[in-house]
């Protein structure tokens, strides 16, 4: 059913159930290599230390993932990222 232009499971879909849909962590990587290269001009494995530290809380902001996800794909133990995104 469309009210004027907009179609209403689609706008549901978008915004209860899409945000949580979880990425396998190779989708997820590609993701953050292209964020990486827009930010840096470098993969993320090509990137230092401060960089990734400084790129983790906008992937953490932008992107439905769990710690343990961002620790897998930042090559992290998850204590530094909860420290760098703030969690407790």
């Amino acid at each position: 059913k469309t009210i004027g232009s907009l179609n209403i499971a689609e706008i549901r879909y978008s915004v209860e159930e899409q945000p949580f849909n979880m990425t396998p962590d190779t989708e997820f990587r590609k993701t953050i290599d292209d964020v990486s290269v827009k930010w840096y001009g470098k993969s993320l494995s090509g990137i230092p230390l401060g960089k990734k530290y400084r790129l983790l809380p906008y992937v953490y902001r932008t992107n439905k993932t769990t710690v343990s996800q961002l620790a897998r794909v930042f090559a992290l133990d998850r204590e530094t990222v909860r420290a760098v995104i703030g969690i407790k």
